[in-house]
């Protein structure tokens, strides 16, 4: 009778029992200090496209580009790690680094333009934003544009503003969806993601009645309107490493559909129903 080949781990499994979990490492890489955030706004958000912390703070854009600071501290270990392979006082080594980073810290943010990518940070290095200043108003939110070229910042529930990062130029831009002879409720907007890679699209409004794809004009003055998938949204989530947008419809949000944004044009993904009655019977029986 063959016997059949566990490994180790298999063999650790009590038979029946649920498989054990994935153990996640996770490390700080962005240490802020408190008086820099201490007069933020409540706008806070993070942008998957280019892997950015964006936060608002009176009239200024402050965003860290995580990757770039990841990669600075990583540099920084390697170089103390190497240095007490070889010998060298890495005590010192570590107070350099740390020199630069209070130092780099100390000058302030405020006054700072678009830097370059941090480098030789200590792990616990209070690291300063790149700062793009805005014009006075409220903001919801912001991002740039793959290129990082253009800058698009929400001021309302209906409005975004469209700033050009190389000569200042501004555009506004309302969405679409409006109630019918201003009677009913007027559409809002609930958000916005730019598209890369894709010939006839560059930015999508998310709005309460659909999806508003437009295409940015050649002047980058302007926007058109290319198609609108009509949807009575309640919430949607986007990634830019999958380029899908799943939203959510229906009165108890059950009713789901996905969009994916191809180089070849837009795909539609199957509908998906949640079954929610079931969950809530399951949960009255365990109770």
């Amino acid at each position: 009778m063959a016997t059949p080949f566990r490994n180790r781990r298999q063999s650790s499994i009590t038979p029946g029992s649920a498989p054990p979990l994935a153990h996640v490492h996770l490390r700080p890489i962005l240490n802020l200090s408190p008086s820099l955030i201490s007069n933020v706004s409540k706008s806070c958000v993070y942008d998957d496209t280019h892997k950015q912390l964006l936060v608002v703070a009176d009239n200024k854009l402050l965003f860290w580009n995580l990757p770039e600071i990841s990669a600075g501290q990583h540099h920084s270990q390697q170089q103390q790690q190497q240095g007490q392979q070889q010998g060298a006082p890495s005590r010192t080594m570590g107070a350099a680094s740390r020199e630069r980073s209070d130092s780099a810290a100390g000058k302030g943010s405020m006054g700072m333009g678009m830097g370059g990518p941090a480098s030789g940070l200590a792990p616990d290095a209070v690291v300063s934003p790149q700062v793009c200043f805005l014009s006075q108003g409220p903001v919801i939110t912001a991002r740039f544009s793959p290129d990082r070229k253009i800058l698009a910042v929400q001021r309302t529930d209906t409005e975004i503003e469209f700033v050009n990062q190389e000569d200042g130029s501004q555009f506004w831009q309302k969405c679409k969806g409006t109630s019918r002879l201003g009677f009913g409720s007027e559409t809002k907007l609930l958000g916005f993601f730019w598209c890369s890679n894709m010939s006839n699209l560059d930015i999508v409004f998310v709005t309460t009645g659909g999806l508003e794809l437009y295409k940015l004009l050649g002047s980058k003055k302007g926007l058109q309107l290319k198609e609108v998938k009509k949807h009575s949204i309640k919430w949607y989530k986007y990634t830019a490493d999958t380029k899908l947008v799943i939203i959510a419809t229906g009165e108890d949000c059950s009713r789901l559909f996905g969009y994916q944004f191809a180089p070849q044009g837009l795909i539609k993904l199957p509908r998906f129903d949640v079954d929610l009655q079931s969950g809530t019977d399951k949960g009255s029986q365990d109770s």
